[in-house]
């Protein structure tokens, strides 16, 4: 078995303990690799919005409200990067532990947990808040109850995509461990929750099982089985806390005995908190695999190899075919990769993507909606196919049944070769297709291969305008007119309450009027009406009934609605639909005024629960690239779907806004809703319009919006994505380095990984460069050759850019007695440590103290401070006092060899650099002190963690002998060390030795500062050599962006570049220097946006 994919045995287990009928199709995962920036370390990925569109982080980075908070990121399509995360805010935020969010299918509820008024951090309830769109924010924080929550610690809130189960982990009474997982059930999404149960010993063991969460279909149940060191594990597993999975047939069938997911994700080092993606195709976790906690992710492959033959081809065409329609596992991959009980066209598609890959063609996908009534269908056949009849109509059993001999009036083409079909004329409106394509083997057995029935629904003829603003002539307090387009007292079926509060209600004063302002001027088809509902309305007669319709598309210039009939009265009971219905027929208006002169009774105040306009898009939309996209190709092509009647189009296109609100820049003039730009250059923001025309409509011509999109900043030189650890593909066989160019320098390491994959900029590798100056011929260098040569100067490129980072020098006291230091590490915690120690040696009782003046925010919990420690071992015995970055003070100490660490700590802000800080040694006694001024002396607090890591102060240590004491440095960030500085150190008691630097628990690399250098060489042997500004380039801690305009390296053609190096030392006087070890990562060519 491949080392970094693991195929799930889940199946083969099952099939040991339940019938056939219970099972799924397995599953592979890809090699992990680092979740990326957004996520950053110790931040965790609680859940994405079903859309894909969301992420929920919780963290405790700066600028929360003061404890670990939820944060989200944000993209405006699944292909685009995610944005910084943004704090949820102090509605739903607190000062303490806010976390573990679970997002609802619609995305208007989300559950977490929150330690919120609780005098211990870890007294976690489940809560909930809502919103009324995405786009708005989230409501304040709704504690669920006691119905729910139990007097002990409840977390991991998880909701089932139907919205009627809410799973969580509890401490509370009735576990068969010590957390177990439960669930409350409701019969409908607006009825109360009803009394949690237990999973059961089936799914919980004696162990604790948290940190939970749903597929996305809810069929699959992922969790953990703990995290805490010396916590016991379930047997089989791999490490220190594994994720685990059950399933279950369906949302109502019992969870089936967890599985393991196997060594690809789990391993020696701890996993928790499994999350998958939307789609499926993901999983997201928590991992210390990296030396510390970071979000992982992993992909997930269905297995297609549905014969077993290690190939997966037509013949697994074949295999599903046999199995259409079947509950039949081996097959059923689709549309998730454990399948969804039934072998369909899901399934088919899952196959024919991994035979075909990135060619494969399916169009319209099934059960796409809001297709063009023009569309060709299109698909990818196995390569057996000799031809195609096609099956097409609105007929579901119709086109399933129809046959060759029995062609039911839809087979519309047989044995064609190719592999399209184009409908005649146009598809009707809002109208589902029913399609099936049956592939023809070749002669002389001609084998028909029956497809599977597709469908897609066709674009609808009016769409509801969604901007709207109301204004009335008079409203009571709490019933405004903005009540009649916000949705309020409307139900998913579009059924009306009879609460007053959710409509629009006048004072008794006439006249009475309500007008409605869109974002622009529309094609208006239709209004659709909800008249006024109170429970009364039956009696009194609220209603409007006869009304006078105006619009205008400037507010000034009315004309008045012609045939309006009479509105229908409302019944005054819930669930009430829209019962009157105005046809505008197709006028252009941007203001609709409606003035009600006689209502259903004789009470002088009338009104409307609810209005909804509908549109017909005779505009260009829909535009492709999406407005606003970022990172486009530069040889896109541009596609939108055209507005209704439109004969040709128009199409602008500029680098320059204003000229196409000119009605500048007309690119072209098209039939088809296509246009090729040509060529674009690198790093610009474009801006393009449609203007739709016919010439027998009123107007001709409707002008359309002004989209834009950017393209990506730069081509890639080099990014080490596609070096591997095979022979012939490894990175120090692509760049050439000491070995050969007789340099002291040395890319890669010697076994593999070669290329390094825990420090990157972005991707999954980054190139180390190790450099040795101390030897002739005094200098470094790297060097790659192209062939054929490259050229830089496509696309506009004007400019080179090269990411990269070193590390620091590891501990320099000067003159005056300061020190900086450096660290890097997982942290100084738990179990074992990771950091930089300088110390000295201590005998009997003593203190250290020292004034940190800085030190660099790599992490919120990054560490400088002054440390008594037992011994050199990563889990060795200590006292340490530090401030970290976000301000907090902490005393913390390990008090036995081994053990888990514990701390007296502040929250964050209680203090500001520069802090001075001390450690004091009285027998087995220390204590940690902090002072702003160096003179008053505070002993830290132990009241202020109260949770179950928290210290008394003084606390007890048993260390024998002579001990280590001195300065201790940590980043909390295993991909880049921090930077502390010091001053004002000093010592009592007996201390002796001079100073020595160590590193704990993790190595901690240092450079040599020395000139960071790149050579070009063009293909007629011209050379141009550029020395990065910086001296102490080589010693920056996070990643550099080397740009250089190509005005720089002038004297060599750019447009045939045959050779690049990169080097450390001083190229043109070699000196003897130092060492130390550079990374590279992401080399390219292009143009800046930031110099536009």
């Amino acid at each position: 078995m491949n080392a970094t994919r693991n195929i799930l045995s889940f199946v083969w287990v099952v099939v040991a303990t339940c019938g056939m009928a219970d099972l799924k199709a397995d599953f592979t995962f890809g090699e992990p690799v680092r979740f990326g920036s957004v996520a950053t370390s110790d931040d965790l990925i609680d859940c994405l919005s079903a859309d894909g569109l969301e992420l929920y982080i919780q963290s405790v980075r700066a600028g929360g409200q003061g404890g670990r908070d939820m944060w989200v990121s944000k993209r405006a399509s699944t292909e685009d990067d995610w944005g910084p995360p943004e704090n949820l805010g102090p509605r739903v935020n607190s000062p303490q532990w806010d976390g573990f969010a679970s997002i609802s299918t619609d995305g208007l509820t989300l559950y977490f947990i929150s330690s919120v008024g609780q005098a211990d951090l870890l007294a976690t309830d489940i809560y909930m808040t809502t919103r009324a769109t995405k786009n708005d924010p989230w409501g304040p924080a709704v504690n669920l109850g006691a119905t729910v929550n139990g007097t002990r610690q409840d977390l991991d809130p998880w909701i089932s995509p139907d919205g009627l189960e809410l799973y969580f982990m509890s401490y509370r009474s009735g576990n068969y461990g010590q957390a177990d997982m439960w669930v409350t059930r409701r019969p409908t999404e607006d009825a109360p929750w009803g009394t949690p149960v237990n999973l059961g010993p089936v799914v919980n063991s004696a162990v604790t099982d948290a940190y939970l969460s749903l597929s996305p279909d809810g069929l699959l149940l992922f969790f953990s089985d703990g995290s805490n060191p010396g916590e016991p594990r379930r047997p089989g597993g791999y490490g220190n806390g594994d994720m685990w999975m059950s399933r279950r047939a369906n949302l109502s069938a019992p969870w089936q005995t967890p599985t393991n997911l196997g060594p690809g994700v789990n391993g020696p080092s701890g996993e928790i908190a499994p999350r998958i993606s939307p789609d499926g195709r993901t999983l997201y976790f928590f991992s210390q695999r990296g030396g510390g906690w970071e979000a992982w992710q992993a992909p997930i492959v269905a297995n297609c190899d549905l014969n077993g033959d290690g190939k997966v081809n037509e013949k697994d065409v074949l295999v599903m075919t046999q199995h259409w329609g079947q509950d039949y596992p081996p097959c059923d991959i689709g549309p998730f990769p454990w399948g969804d009980g039934v072998v369909d066209t899901q399934d088919q598609m899952v196959l024919l993507e991994t035979i075909e890959g990135p060619g494969f063609v399916l169009s319209p996908r099934p059960h796409t909606r809001e297709v063009s009534r023009d569309v060709i269908l299109s698909w990818t056949s196995p390569n057996f196919a000799k031809t195609h009849d096609v099956y097409f109509g609105t007929s579901f059993e119709m086109v399933r049944g129809a046959s060759r001999g029995n062609p039911l009036g839809v087979l519309v083409s047989q044995g064609q070769t190719t592999t399209t079909y184009d409908p005649p004329g146009h598809l009707e409106f809002d109208q589902t297709y029913y399609w099936r394509i049956d592939d023809v083997g070749p002669a002389p057995d001609s084998t028909i291969y029956r497809g599977a029935v597709l469908d897609f629904t066709t674009e609808a003829f009016a769409y509801p305008i969604k901007s709207i603003t109301a204004s009335s002539s008079s409203a009571q307090p709490g019933n405004g007119p903005e009540k009649t387009v916000n949705g309020s007292g409307l139900d998913k079926n579009d059924g009306h309450s009879t609460d007053p509060k959710d409509m629009w209600w006048t004072l008794p004063a006439a006249p009475h009027w309500i007008q409605y302002e869109f974002d622009k001027v529309y094609t208006l088809h239709e209004l659709w009406v909800w008249n006024f509902n109170h429970m009364s309305e039956p009696y009194i007669g609220f209603g409007a009934r006869s009304v006078q319709i105006e619009y205008s598309p400037d507010g000034t210039t009315w004309t008045p609605l012609t045939n309006v009939a009479e509105f229908a009265r409302a019944p005054g009971k819930p669930a009430y639909r829209a019962n009157t219905f105005v046809s505008f027929g197709g006028v252009s208006a941007r203001y609709v005024k409606l003035t009600i002169e006689k209502n259903w009774g004789v009470a002088p105040q009338t009104g409307l629960s609810e209005v909804r306009f509908f549109y017909v898009p005779v505009g260009a939309s829909e535009p492709a690239p999406g407005s606003g996209r970022k990172g486009v190709r530069v040889d896109t092509h541009l596609t939108w779907k055209p507005g209704r009647q439109a004969v040709s189009h128009r199409v602008y296109f500029s680098l320059d806004r204003q000229a196409l609100e000119a009605g500048a820049a007309l690119a072209g003039t098209t039939a088809d809703a296509h246009f090729d730009p040509g060529p674009l250059d690198l790093g610009r923001t474009y801006y393009w319009r449609v203007d739709e025309v016919n010439e027998t409509a009123t107007p001709p011509v409707r002008p359309g919006e002004i989209w834009s999109f950017t393209t990506k900043e730069y081509h890639v030189v080099d990014n080490f994505e596609s070096y591997t650890d095979e022979e012939g593909s490894r990175i120090y066989q692509i760049w050439i380095d000491g070995a050969s160019n007789k340099t002291g320098s040395q890319v890669g390491y010697p076994q593999s990984p070669f290329a390094e994959r825990t420090v990157v900029h972005s991707g999954k590798q980054s190139m180390p460069l190790d450099y040795n100056n101390t030897r002739s011929p005094f200098y470094s260098q790297a060097e790659r050759t192209f062939a054929p040569v490259q050229d830089w100067t496509v696309n506009g490129a004007d400019t080179f850019t090269l990411w990269f980072r070193g590390n620091p020098r590891d501990f320099l006291q000067r003159a005056d007695g300061s020190i900086q230091m450096s660290g890097g590490g997982a942290d100084i915690w738990a179990t074992s440590d990771q950091f930089r120690f300088a110390y000295r040696r201590l005998s009997g009782d003593g203190s250290v103290v020292a004034r940190v003046d800085s030190l660099v925010n790599t992490h919120t919990w990054a560490k400088a401070g002054v440390m008594i420690r037992g011994n050199l071992d990563a889990a060795s015995t200590y006292a340490f006092m530090t401030p970290t970055p976000e301000g907090r003070r902490a005393f913390q100490n390990r008090p036995w060899v081994g053990g888990s660490a514990v701390g007296a700590y502040s929250n964050a802000g209680a203090v500001v650099l520069p802090l001075w800080v001390k450690v004091e040694r009285q027998g087995s006694n220390f204590t940690g002190y902090y002072s702003q001024d160096g003179k008053n002396w505070v002993r830290q607090s132990d009241k202020e963690n109260t949770g179950i890591d928290r210290s008394s102060n003084p606390v007890t240590i048993a260390m024998m002998g002579d001990v280590y004491i001195g300065l201790a440095v940590t980043s909390h960030n295993v991909g880049m060390p921090t930077i502390a500085e010091f001053s004002d150190v000093s010592f009592t008691g007996m201390v002796t030795g001079p100073w020595q630097v160590e590193a704990i628990g993790v190595e901690q690399p240092s450079n040599d500062a020395a000139p960071l250098y790149l050579m070009v060489e063009d293909s007629a042997g011209h050379i141009k050599t550029l020395t990065h500004p910086d001296p102490a380039a080589v010693q920056a801690i996070d990643w550099h962006k080397w740009v250089i305009p190509f005005g720089d390296l002038q004297g060599v053609n750019l447009a045939g570049v045959k050779k690049m190096t990169i080097g450390v030392g001083n190229r043109n006087k070699p000196t003897a220097g130092g060492t130390g070890v550079i990374y590279v990562d992401d080399i390219g060519v292009g143009h800046p946006l930031s110099a536009e």
